[in-house]
């Protein structure tokens, strides 16, 4: 890989801080002593991978010294900070303070990440989003000193997509993916995105059944955009199939398990476990809409209402802490 990589933490402004323009500048409220712009844990960085200087957001936990690695995606049009402190991705964080791993959020140039789609003129321009990933994890592995059985991806819709991606170039480089509201792309592009990985990969996927728009669950154009600008990807069910061909479970019988926490959320989770050397989780979210699934963030419904029978951010977590075991 060519790609040369250089980590520098990089202070940001606080983000309620306002510049005084014009004179007499008005006294600013007094307000209790803040650990910085983010959260206590999460700090702001940057890396140079191609010449260009990308940026992440990276969450320790309180021992400073973190037994895994999990790289959140956040979804098309987002950014690291977004999915750190106001979705549901956001308890990630949570989860890396009682569970000691580093939660890092990276940001997609312009809001989209680079993913297999061959159809989507929005995600075929943006940089060499693989590169970036490659070198991000490549230099944290080293300054954490973890190896790739303790390196994991999870992403959300675009960010789901790219983690697809990030699985079927580098499967070597991780060892296992979880995804929220993310199908395959019908027309991948040629290479590793339509042949699929060389190795198979752990997997746990959340689908639901009312994304009928965003990510449509039977296939589609993505967004309903004009003219599937967004380009087209293969239903929920032809996803979870291509992944268990991959991981030789194909003729394996699931273990179901329905959970049903909140009876005002369109339906209840039904979870699918395909057991094997690398086994996939499939939750199929029943009436639920294309947000990421949580019992703790509540977000407002788009096409369905938000999943909120689990916590994706738990699910996904117990299902890497179970490949680290």
């Amino acid at each position: 890989m060519a790609a040369a990589a250089r980590l520098r933490l990089r202070p940001l402004r606080h983000p309620h801080r306002r510049l005084c323009r014009r004179p007499p500048c008005p006294r600013p409220a007094r307000r209790p002593p803040h650990p910085g712009p983010y959260p206590a844990g999460l700090s702001a960085a940057t890396i140079r991978v191609d010449g260009v200087e990308r940026s992440f957001l990276i969450h320790m936990p309180p021992s400073g010294r973190p037994r895994a690695l999990v790289l959140v995606l956040h979804g098309g049009g987002g950014n690291g900070l977004n999915a750190a402190t106001q979705s549901a991705q956001s308890v990630f964080r949570t989860v890396a303070d009682r569970a000691g791993f580093a939660a890092v959020y990276p940001s997609a140039i312009d809001g989209n990440w680079n993913d297999c789609r061959s159809d989507a003129p929005a995600v075929e321009e943006q940089a060499r989003d693989t590169a970036f990933l490659d070198a991000l994890i490549a230099r944290l592995q080293s300054e954490l000193g973890l190896g790739a059985g303790a390196v994991f991806m999870t992403g959300h819709s675009n960010g789901a997509l790219m983690t697809f991606r990030y699985a079927f170039e580098r499967a070597d480089r991780i060892a296992a993916i979880a995804t929220s509201a993310g199908q395959l792309p019908e027309r991948p592009e040629a290479g590793l995105c339509t042949t699929g990985p060389q190795r198979a990969v752990p997997a746990l996927m959340t689908m639901a059944t009312g994304d009928t728009v965003l990510m449509p669950y039977p296939g589609g154009c993505v967004a309903d955009a004009p003219l599937c600008v967004r380009g087209r990807v293969i239903s929920a069910v032809a996803t979870r199939d291509r992944f268990l061909q991959i991981n030789a479970l194909a003729g394996v019988t699931p273990i179901i398990r329905t959970v049903e926490r909140d009876t005002g959320d369109g339906g209840p989770a039904v979870e699918h476990v395909y057991a094997g050397t690398a086994p996939v989780i499939w939750w199929r979210l029943d009436g639920g809409g294309h947000k990421v699934p949580s019992l703790s963030v509540r977000q407002d419904a788009d096409t369905a209402p938000q999943n909120r029978d689990i916590e994706f951010a738990e699910e996904a977590w117990a299902f890497f802490d179970q490949r680290m075991r």
